[in-house]
């Protein structure tokens, strides 16, 4: 699924895998600000490219990168830098003349180099995407994961009820306005909510961090909070956020009441495991005590009605 993560200061970037297919093109084509082509060196060229390509040219033609791969099956050099020369002058034809184009040398421990990445991450991350007037105009939403709310108890033939989360683009979206879904047809929009942002900006993270310290005292003796020089030149660790509904990467789920943080199985220290077979009396006491306080064993509820109650008046 769409995979949503904080670039800079002030932006965000989704990240969304386009199928070979042509639905999948067209609606991708619609809301695409930045495309990444991948070209097998070894290969050329596909049909699905050209496709692709020329569905872009129809619906305003965002900016387009090609990164070239599996150019480490060519162990000639001549002939390796023959292959570049011709398939970016071939991507040129397509696109314009100087379209960036990158390469990928090869897999290594079953990754990319990780110089090669950075370069191309570095690249997306200071790209200036055009900004075109009729998506300006329209409010459009990426669904970035959906719920299903209607009564179970209906049969499945009856119309459904759905909750779609995602970031609004373009212009305003407004409650009664009728959204087309894509392949699916028109239907009139019942309710919107604002929810907490996922991805939070780091300006807006440092603005509320600056706030919380205002609040609490952690000033200077003019009373102001104390900057560091170019304290957001590079992005902290609390900055770099992941939001992935759709996959295991991130681990924060949020819905119309709250946000939810899911801890992966094998991070868990605490919590008892369907598989785990150790005795009680065989775990450290902070482990037990944990445990007991997840039980609800320990809770104040069943504490109270163990213990004697207090009698100040008699009859009372």
């Amino acid at each position: 699924g769409p995979v949503t993560l904080v670039s800079g200061r002030q932006r965000r970037v989704t990240i969304v895998e386009c199928p070979q297919d042509m639905a999948s093109m067209l609606d991708l084509a619609k809301i695409a600000d930045l495309v990444l082509i991948m070209i097998d060196a070894s290969f050329g060229f596909e049909l699905e490219t050209f496709e692709f390509i020329n569905i872009m040219q129809v619906h305003g033609f965002p900016r387009i990168i090609g990164v070239l791969t599996h150019l480490d099956g060519f162990h000639d050099n001549k002939q390796l830098r023959k292959v570049k020369k011709t398939l970016k002058h071939r991507f040129w034809t397509e696109v314009f003349d100087g379209a960036k184009m990158f390469h990928f040398s090869g897999l290594q421990y079953g990754r990319y180099h990780r110089l090669e990445v950075g370069n191309l991450a570095r690249f997306i991350a200071v790209q200036k995407c055009p900004l075109l007037s009729w998506r300006q105009s329209h409010p459009y939403v990426l669904g970035l994961r959906w719920e299903d709310h209607t009564d179970p108890t209906l049969p499945p033939s009856h119309p459904r009820r759905l909750d779609v989360y995602g970031y609004v683009y373009g212009g305003r979206l407004r409650e009664g306005m009728q959204a087309h879904l894509a392949g699916i047809g028109d239907f009139h929009i019942a309710a919107i909510k604002r929810l907490p942002d996922p991805c939070p900006p780091p300006l807006d993270v440092e603005a509320q961090r600056d706030q919380a310290k205002l609040e609490s005292g952690q000033t200077d003796n003019n009373g102001k909070v104390k900057q560091k020089k170019n304290a957001l030149r590079t992005l902290a660790e609390r900055h770099r956020i992941i939001y992935a509904p759709g996959s295991d990467v991130g681990s924060i789920t949020v819905d119309s009441e709250a946000m939810y943080i899911n801890v992966a199985e094998h991070e868990l220290g605490f919590t008892k495991r369907d598989d785990e077979e150790t005795r009680e009396e065989d775990l450290p006491s902070a482990v037990r005590m944990v445990r007991a306080l997840q039980s609800g064993e320990a809770s104040l509820d069943k504490l109270q009605s163990h213990r004697p109650s207090l009698q100040l008046l008699r009859g009372s």
